[in-house]
């Protein structure tokens, strides 16, 4: 209801089920439940005058309460003054409310993208100042917002995690917005009073300083949501971890091109554990700091226990010389023959003794569809002071040094782990282990003596291949037929192929033999090739059960 006159006059509004249209300012037609009020207007030196005690707007999404004046003179822009309390009952509708006119398309495409669903429980507004000035860059007035933000989900950027602001109050200041003091949670981690910044509408560039606690399972989880699982190559889905943990994030994120962010995230913890999926041991009791940016990684003061030995840890990010991985964990430590045996599981029995420093690099590929390289453990140790019990050509006392180089492949799936080496000059290999009822097993492997090249086995089982200068038979066959050996080393022999400088067989030397052994159900079949024996013989496994040895030979000469 309106009533005035020229000079003066006030309008009542009580209106219901409002629909507002304007396609410069909304995209489609808003509906208010409610518009309650009075406005009274009159002319004055001022110019024209608009002012009200209460005007009251409800809707689905929000309920306000204004009061204003708005000075219109005939030679300027209006000058307001409105002060507004109101509260948020669902911010996935509320922000349909922002005029699109107001600020830039990227800032107001940003905020309907952002703000997922929450409330405001109580804000409040004040406006003042000449309209043309606004937003008042040399103080002619001020635009001040100030919400409390409960529960609210914020996707600040399509490929992190979202943020679910508790308890936070914000504010906007003219044309900066901030937060001032709050609680919030992303993947589990609590954030405390973290500082969220647009320091510019006009040119947003949202900034985001954060000290998150947590475990390191809720870290991993948001590493895993966010692109810094880049930076470990994307196989952050095949590492477990536990324990607590802290990070801090800063990042930055220019609204008008989202995908242009810097970041920097420092992870600690002082009690964490972490396994590869497919390999038997965890590391644990890990401590130190982890920094993170967007494209690198870098460890400070870390370490843990591995194969219960302390270990030093150096993350760091692949070398370019490395380009098919992505990250590198550097370990140095000590090992012992139990720890090989009892907690990565290596069916070595009583074949090693001691103990020996090593380095490991865990290395984690880059995951792509082109690139199928398994996650790698490359070890290199001198194995001093371990002992190998094995008859010649593979023994080692525990005081030697033998140069070891070797790689550790966790072949996709978990179900499987390959290795290939080397030893000193002369021996090679290629192996690999399946996991059968959740154990480890041997499944099958060459290795080559003498600097012969490796080629892949084609059958379960170990073969040999190459040249020895010096084999004892007699060596080997007692450890075969030995009740004490746990390992089962031989038992695992399929097949041998070997050229042989001294063999000593029976109480025979023999020189310069070529020597090929294969398994069947109950016997071993010996075939040899020199100027001493050329023939076959049949090896029984029991010399004490009912099978004979039989020989079959073109050449027979027992030099002794």
């Amino acid at each position: 209801v309106m009533r005035g006159s020229n000079t003066s006059g006030n309008i009542d509004i009580a209106s219901t089920d409002v629909i507002i249209t304007s396609s410069g300012m909304f995209p489609e037609p808003l509906s208010l439940d409610s518009i309650e009020g009075i406005l009274i207007w009159r002319e004055s030196n001022e110019g024209y005058k608009f002012t009200s005690d209460s005007i009251r707007v409800t809707s689905s999404a929000l309920d306000s309460q204004s009061n204003v004046e708005i000075v219109v003179p005939e030679d300027s822009a209006p000058i307001i003054d409105l002060a507004t309390t109101f509260s948020v009952d669902d911010i996935a509708l509320a922000k349909r409310y922002i005029p699109q006119n107001v600020v830039k398309p990227k800032l107001y495409d940003w905020f309907q993208n952002a703000l997922e669903s929450g409330s405001i429980p109580r804000g409040s507004a004040v406006f003042y100042g000449p309209l043309d000035k606004f937003p008042f860059d040399n103080n002619e007035g001020r635009f001040l917002l100030q919400a409390n933000v409960r529960n609210t989900s914020m996707k600040y950027q399509p490929l992190w995690p979202a943020a679910n602001l508790l308890d936070v109050d914000v504010v906007v200041d003219n044309t900066r917005l901030y937060t001032e003091r709050g609680q919030s949670a992303s993947t589990g981690n609590r954030i405390v009073d973290a500082k969220i910044e647009i320091a510019d509408l006009r040119n947003p560039v949202l900034t985001i300083n954060a000290l998150a606690t947590g475990t390191l399972e809720t870290v991993r989880q948001f590493v895993l949501q966010s692109p810094l699982t880049n930076v470990f190559g994307g196989q952050m889905d095949r590492i477990s971890v536990d324990g607590d943990a802290s990070f801090d994030l800063d990042l930055m994120i220019p609204i008008r091109s989202v995908r242009d962010f810097e970041v920097t995230t420092r992870i600690r913890t002082g009690n964490g554990s972490m396994q590869v999926a497919g390999f038997p041991a965890p590391v644990t009791d890990i401590s130190g700091v982890v920094t993170v940016t967007r494209d690198s990684i870098q460890s400070e003061s870390m370490g843990g226990t591995f194969l219960g030995r302390p270990i030093t840890i150096d993350l760091h990010s692949a070398a370019d010389d490395e380009p098919l991985f992505k990250a590198i964990a550097s370990v140095r430590g000590v090992v012992t023959a139990e720890a090989l045996i009892t907690e990565l599981g290596l069916p070595l029995g009583d074949v090693i003794g001691g103990r020996s420093e090593y380095s490991l690099d865990l290395k984690f590929p880059k995951r792509n569809e082109e690139s199928r390289t398994p996650m790698t453990f490359a070890i290199t140790t001198d194995l001093e002071g371990m002992e190998i019990r094995l008859p010649e050509p593979l023994g080692k006392p525990a005081g030697s040094q033998v140069g070891l180089a070797a790689g550790i492949y966790l072949v996709d799936g978990g179900e499987r782990i390959e290795t290939s080496g080397m030893a000193g000059e002369s021996v090679a290999w290629q192996l690999s282990v399946a996991r059968v009822e959740d154990e480890w097993d041997f499944d099958r492997g060459v290795l080559a003596l003498g600097g012969e090249l490796v080629e892949p086995a084609e059958t379960r089982g170990l073969h040999i291949r190459g040249s020895a200068a010096e084999v004892r038979f007699g060596d080997w066959l007692n450890m075969s037929r030995s009740g004490e050996t746990q390992s089962g080393t031989v038992d695992r022999i399929r097949s041998v192929d070997l050229k042989i400088a001294d063999l000593y067989l029976l109480g025979q030397h023999l020189v310069d033999h070529r020597i090929t052994i294969d398994r069947s159900a109950s016997d071993w079949l010996v075939q040899f090739d020199g100027d001493s024996i050329a023939g076959s013989v049949f090896v029984p496994y029991d010399f004490f059960g009912d099978r004979a040895l039989v020989l079959d030979m073109d050449r027979l000469y027992l030099p002794g």
